[in-house]
């Protein structure tokens, strides 16, 4: 699997996993990690990826980052969150 296999949308599921999820869950990188079964390399560039397209935002590091307006708007245009379910 290449970085081209990992959505957008699994981006910002990583990331909302990271941000609303169990404490020791574990990064977003992590989160992406285990739902696509792919390499830290892979997740990191497909993190990147969703960053420059302004889905997703970090402050030190891309392993640790959070959702952005625009997608948390992704996630609710695919079901998967309802809009007041992300503050």
């Amino acid at each position: 699997m290449a970085r081209k296999d990992i959505s957008d949308l699994q981006c910002c599921q990583a990331a909302l996993e990271y941000q609303h999820g169990p404490r020791g869950g574990g990064r977003t990188l992590e989160h992406l990690m285990r739902a696509t079964g792919q390499p830290e390399k892979v997740c990191e560039r497909a993190l990147e990826r969703a960053y420059d397209r302004q889905f997703l935002e970090w402050g030190v590091s891309v392993a640790t980052c959070y959702l952005r307006a625009k997608g948390r708007k992704l996630l609710e245009e695919n079901g998967c969150i309802t809009p007041s379910a992300v503050p």
